[in-house]
Formats: C-alpha cells, sequence, structure tokens
C-alpha cells in the first residue's frame, strides 16, 4: 500500500512539472539585450530598454512580453 502512495505521488510530481506558464519567458536586462525561452534553443531580443541594473518584464500566458 505504501508503494502505491509513492508511485502516485511520483506521478504526480513529474505530470506538474512538465507543464510550464509563459509567463517568465522573456528576460530583459541591459542595453537593449534580452532572452526569449519561447524558442527552442532559447534566442536574443532586441527589447528597446534601455537598463543598467534592477529591470523586470510581465508576459502573457502565451509568452507574448507586456511590459
Amino acid at each position: 500500500m505504501k508503494t502505491k502512495y509513492i508511485i502516485l505521488s511520483l506521478l504526480i510530481f513529474l505530470i506538474s512539472t512538465v507543464y510550464s506558464q509563459n509567463e517568465k519567458n522573456n528576460w530583459h536586462f541591459g542595453y537593449n539585450a534580452g532572452i526569449t525561452f519561447n524558442t527552442n534553443p532559447p534566442s536574443y531580443i532586441m527589447s528597446g530598454s534601455i537598463q543598467l541594473e534592477g529591470s523586470s518584464s510581465i508576459s502573457d500566458a502565451a509568452g507574448n512580453t507586456i511590459l
């Protein structure tokens, strides 16, 4: 019985880690620099943002940059 709970717990954990959301797929930093993880492999993007330190970006559920 204990083995069934362990197997069930592992399956739930593996299924939940496979599904990911796209809100954090775009990273913007530096002088017009950024990385998008919407492509495989990740690619460089020109962000239009000039920040030397302390910047953030927000994406929607589809991975499109909002801010």
